[in-house]
């Protein structure tokens, strides 16, 4: 029992961890299909922000100009595909880019968000510090998500 029980709750932790870390994608996932949905509607950068961060609410991050936030949203309208919107952390703004592929078309549109792990949440807090006493780092990771929808017709 000596020998098996720091092994066994080294494994439990890990998967907590995983499991923590599989959350988080998954409200981020949420988050950038609620943001490309309403840029679908041809909503303003500011109502997509909006809507976008309700949903992040959940877990207290928030998407915000503020330097080092660890947060950027882009936008990215398929008729002006080279000049994306970004709203975001300044220093994080420039090496957060939409993918390459799939290719947007003139009647899409495609939300990213890249949350920073060693920043993002409004409080100051990592986005997954809880496990730096465990020795689990993610520092120097991010979430790069991008979800990408179809204009609705005016």
């Amino acid at each position: 029992m000596i020998l098996v029980t720091p092994i066994i709750m080294l494994a439990l932790l890990g998967a907590f961890a995983f499991g923590m870390l599989t959350l988080n994608q998954a409200l981020i996932t949420h988050a950038v299909t609620i943001g490309a949905r309403e840029a679908a509607k041809d909503q303003t950068t500011a109502e997509v922000l909006d809507a976008v961060n309700n949903v992040l609410a959940a877990y207290n991050i928030e998407i915000t100009n503020g330097a080092g936030a660890g947060t950027v949203l882009v936008i990215q309208d398929g008729q002006t595909p080279g000049s994306p919107v970004k709203y975001g952390d300044p220093s994080l703004t420039a090496s957060c880019n939409p993918p390459a592929t799939p290719v947007i078309q003139t009647d899409e549109v495609r939300v990213t968000i890249c949350i920073e792990f060693d920043a993002a949440k409004t409080n100051g807090t990592p986005v997954m510090s809880d496990f730096n006493l465990c020795s689990f780092t993610f520092e120097g990771r991010r979430f790069e998500i991008s979800a990408m929808a179809t204009k609705e017709a005016p």
